[in-house]
């Protein structure tokens, strides 16, 4: 299987309004490292990781708190580029 990815118009789009296309997701490097709040599960991640995960962690903070200008679609499209670069990732920390 081969480690590139397309990406739809959209999903570049969605890099770019988040600034994530500064970084490189294919980034072999695993500096960062997340716990899933829930289980405890801790996984290694690079940079883009690391960062995407962040910026759904705030969205859902802002979900739980009622917050008028949480967007369910970013949120939802964002959690899915997280789980075409990260599958195993994805389990462990957000499904």
């Amino acid at each position: 299987m081969s480690d590139t990815k397309k990406l739809t118009t959209g999903e570049k789009n969605l890099m770019t309004e988040f600034r994530l296309d500064r970084f490189d997701p294919l980034e072999t490097a695993k500096e960062f490292e997340a716990t899933n709040p829930f289980s405890g599960v801790t996984v290694p991640l690079n940079t883009f990781g690391a960062t995407l995960y962040g910026i759904i962690n705030v969205m859902y903070a802002q979900y739980n708190r009622g917050d008028k200008s949480f967007k369910v679609q970013k949120y939802d499209r964002l959690r899915y580029l997280f789980s075409k670069f990260f599958p195993s990732e994805y389990m462990d920390l957000l499904d």
